[in-house]
């Protein structure tokens, strides 16, 4: 199973593509190394799994996993806002740092590992701070296809897929006190408005509107109603992001 058809956690990812590397594995493993800012040692023991990425690194594991086509469950529970900015930092258009000072964090480590902890979905972000961290990804969006391009990736080969065990989900044991009739009403007028968005959402954020075409959106939508619903629309993506982004 090639790299675009296979969905999983970070590690069912790295193990898959680990699996796919064949007789390329010490030059992949220089290219994993390179991106992820680490030494090639380090990235042996990853492979070997005696040591976990953590912090910038993992971050950086992550998006070329999804550079190479992988589906990311971390990256897809994403507020997409979240996704795009820290998919930049961890093609360095820019320095965790820079951004952490743009919205506001600290300054030095801890508000790094502030940031770190936002762009791994551990930890939410203020209505301000988005804002901000919206202004960065329109500023920089366009300078990310080159860094991809100058980007190596590592050659994935066909293997059979091992489809990992889903743990069977309990009974829900007492019903919400809404009548099933209304609940089934809300779940689907919220399908529905949602797949009629995403091809209007694709079009106001082509290059065939104008900045202020965009503009006009966000104020007539009541100035932060765009980031309202993104944060709303964040919760729905999985239950662990609901949790956190609800505290």
């Amino acid at each position: 199973m090639i790299a675009r058809e296979f969905k999983g956690s970070t590690k069912e990812c790295f193990t898959h593509l680990v699996k796919g590397m064949g007789d390329n594995l010490l030059s992949s493993r220089k290219l994993i190394a390179s991106f992820t800012g680490v030494l090639d040692s380090t990235v042996a023991r990853w492979i070997k799994d005696s040591v976990a990425p953590k912090g910038e690194s993992l971050l950086r594991l992550r998006f070329y996993l999804e550079f190479l086509g992988y589906n990311v469950e971390e990256l897809l529970e994403l507020n997409p806002l979240i996704r795009n900015a820290a998919r930049l930092c961890a093609f360095q258009v820019e320095t965790l740092t820079t951004v952490a000072h743009l919205v506001g964090y600290p300054e030095g480590r801890n508000g790094i590992d502030g940031l770190i902890a936002v762009f791994r979905g551990t930890r939410s972000m203020s209505e301000k701070r988005l804002q901000h961290l919206a202004s960065f990804v329109e500023l920089y969006s366009d300078q990310l296809k080159g860094k991809q391009q100058a980007t190596q990736k590592v050659e994935v080969m066909p293997h059979k897929q091992i489809t990992p065990e889903v743990p069977k989900r309990p009974l829900i044991s007492r019903m919400s006190r809404q009548p099933l009739e209304a609940r089934e009403a809300i779940i689907a007028s919220i399908a529905y408005s949602v797949l009629a968005l995403i091809p209007l959402a694709v079009i106001i954020s082509s290059d065939t509107y104008t900045a202020a075409d965009r503009k006009q959106v966000r104020e007539r939508a009541g100035g932060d109603g765009v980031f309202k619903l993104a944060n709303l629309l964040y919760r729905l993506c999985g239950e662990r992001t609901r949790t956190i982004h609800s505290k």
